[in-house]
């Protein structure tokens, strides 16, 4: 049929159809790039909850991506230039969610495992230890470590909060071996200890921050030079990630030393600040197991130094004003301590 022809005739049907198509995609709020969401399936018909293709919209802020109500307007994004961090705040009548992107600060903390303590508690790890998900007053908080070390969170107050924290978008998670390399490459003083028993078989142990006269410890170990890392231990209030009636590690605070003479023997000290003791764990197996113990002394520590020579470990805590350094030496992998006052 000739063009000239073909063109009146689909006009008359579009006005016998009494029909047309009109599609209206939401713009992007200020700040950020949005595009439509995925539909998440059928919904019955009239249902509250039903929600159609173009009542949701996907924003981007830097690298991450979550979708809101289409509703929702965004504020400019608002960098920081002392801490190089970045935040972007999407909010409604119905809520608010806002997302951050830090990058790494002055200390190794930001490189532990994100919380430890266990599920039922309110706090608690994610898939992976450098997840961690916080859910408190109605408020929703969800932070997370990058494999380039820049710190990622997702910030929820009100609002659908489910679809909201189940549409963050972030760039992958670190490993343990990726976090323990950033903590190596840090041009700052790190709070933790390597032990290095032969070239093959080494140990980190390094300490969170202090909170509530308890911080958390983490005990990284490598059997290949430090290629790969794995997380072993770490304080928990319940003791340690296996449920071996055995099990134990340090929980509290306080002055901590590591000395391992194989890849199988060694020990880790605690001295609390808090009290006038010592806790000294043993593993015969590579850390595995654990075996505890306690000296008491006469007051609590402020300080110490751990040093294995030949075979012999050589303890010394310092105490407060008014007392001595106290010095305990071992002959027999640290089963067994003695100082000049006697046997303990």
């Amino acid at each position: 049929m000739p063009r000239r022809k073909l063109i009146p005739l689909l006009a008359s049907l579009m006005v016998l159809a009494g029909c047309g198509v009109s599609t209206q995609v939401p713009s992007s709020a200020s700040g950020a790039r949005s595009s439509p969401a995925p539909s998440t399936g059928p919904t019955a018909a009239g249902s509250p909850s039903a929600q159609s293709a173009d009542e949701w919209r996907t924003v981007h802020a830097g690298a991450m991506a979550v979708t809101i109500p289409s509703g929702w307007t965004a504020e400019s994004p608002s960098p920081s230039p002392s801490s190089g961090q970045t935040t972007w705040v999407f909010a409604g009548s119905t809520g608010e969610v806002q997302l951050t992107a830090s990058p790494l600060g002055s200390n190794s903390d930001q490189l532990l495992p994100m919380v430890f303590t266990p599920p039922g508690t309110g706090y608690h790890w994610g898939p992976s230890p450098y997840q961690g998900q916080i859910d408190l007053n109605g408020s929703i908080t969800k932070e997370v470590l990058s494999a380039s070390g820049t710190l990622y969170s997702i910030d929820v107050e009100g609002g659908p909060t489910r679809r909201l924290l189940a549409s963050w978008r972030h760039p992958p998670l670190a490993s343990v071996t990726q976090a323990v390399h950033l903590m190596e490459a840090a041009t700052y003083q790190p709070s933790y200890t390597t032990v290095f028993a032969n070239p093959t078989d080494g140990w980190i142990l390094a300490s969170g921050q202090p909170g509530a006269g308890q911080e958390a410890f983490y005990l990284f170990r490598t059997v290949n030079g430090g290629k790969t890392w794995s997380l072993e231990r770490y304080t928990s209030p319940t003791g340690c990630v296996s449920q071996s009636p055995s099990c134990a590690f340090i929980a509290g605070d306080g002055w901590t030393g590591m000395a391992f003479w194989s890849g199988e023997d060694g020990i880790i000290v605690n001295a609390s600040y808090l009290v006038a003791k010592a806790f000294i764990i043993r593993t015969t197996n590579g850390g595995q197991t654990w075996a505890a113990q306690t000296i008491l002394l006469p007051a609590s520590a402020t300080g110490g130094h751990l040093r294995d020579q030949r075979g012999v470990l050589t303890l010394t805590l310092d105490q407060p004003g008014g007392h001595s350094p106290v010095t305990l030496e071992s002959t027999d992998g640290g089963m067994a301590w003695s100082r000049e006052a006697g046997v303990l």
